[in-house]
């Protein structure tokens, strides 16, 4: 059963995860809500409860424009981690970023 607070749209796009301000890894989403991410990488390399920021490489936005997004591992599976957003730094209308991500209008 489905427990998410928001609905998720399937989106591959790639993704920098850092912890601590270290560069950890590139990965790709798997899907993308307005809480939370679900991003296909090594499971082995984050823990449940860890936090990480993670830096999406939509070719939406200029380099300059990307901004680390404090996020918290809430979610461990074989095929990757599920992540929640644990700053409200996104806009507003979360739903417009989303879109804005994939290049969707």
């Amino acid at each position: 059963m489905e427990n998410r607070k928001n609905n998720r749209k399937i989106m591959q796009i790639g993704v920098r995860l850092y912890i601590e301000g270290t560069f950890i890894t590139l990965a790709t989403t798997q899907d993308v809500a307005e809480g939370g991410v679900f991003i296909n990488t090594d499971v082995l390399r984050f823990p449940k409860n860890i936090h990480l920021n993670v830096v999406f490489d939509s070719s939406n936005y200029k380099k300059g424009e990307r901004q680390q997004i404090p996020a918290k591992v809430v979610h461990r599976c074989l095929n990757g981690i599920g992540i929640k957003f644990t700053d409200t730094i996104l806009p507003s209308n979360a739903n417009q970023w989303i879109d804005g991500l994939s290049g969707a209008v």
